[in-house]
């Protein structure tokens, strides 16, 4: 049984000229870390340290707790999702499954066959000289 936890928090020691300093999700998972910067940032005045939430005085205040609770929301949900396919969780695999990085999104293997030979392809999101690209061709036995 694994241990999880999301805490927000803000980074002071990273403060911009405007005195805002930004908004971070730390995810935990059997004492490992994974963080997420969330490209919010508040006043610390305006951030509740013990809550681990904005001090919601203002309309600003109470779309950034929105905006926070639909990201715990999503990540809780990726969660889920390990559970249910009883995959192993790490707090660096959530993250990636947040972002849309995970290994499942990146690549399609896929093997093609010519007259004497069987090769390996992988067909990948990112841009790529061609769509297609060789990476080994060997004499494979035929399934």
């Amino acid at each position: 049984m694994e241990t999880f936890a999301l805490r927000f928090y803000i980074k002071r020691e990273k403060t911009r000229h405007d005195g805002t300093a930004p908004i971070y999700a730390r995810i935990t998972v059997n004492g490992k870390r994974a963080e997420i910067a969330l490209k919010r940032y508040i006043l610390p005045t305006h951030w509740d340290s013990q809550k681990g939430k904005p001090i919601a005085r203002k309309g600003k205040e109470k779309e950034l707790l929105a905006y926070m609770d639909t990201i715990r929301n999503k990540i809780y949900q990726h969660h889920r999702n390990f559970i249910d396919r009883e995959e192993p969780i790490t707090a660096k695999l959530l993250k990636e499954a947040f972002l849309g990085k995970s290994a499942r999104n990146q690549h399609t293997v896929q093997i093609g066959k010519s007259k004497k030979y069987y090769y390996l392809f992988v067909r990948t999101k990112k841009p790529m000289p061609t769509s297609r690209r060789l990476l080994t061709s060997v004499g494979l036995p035929k399934p």
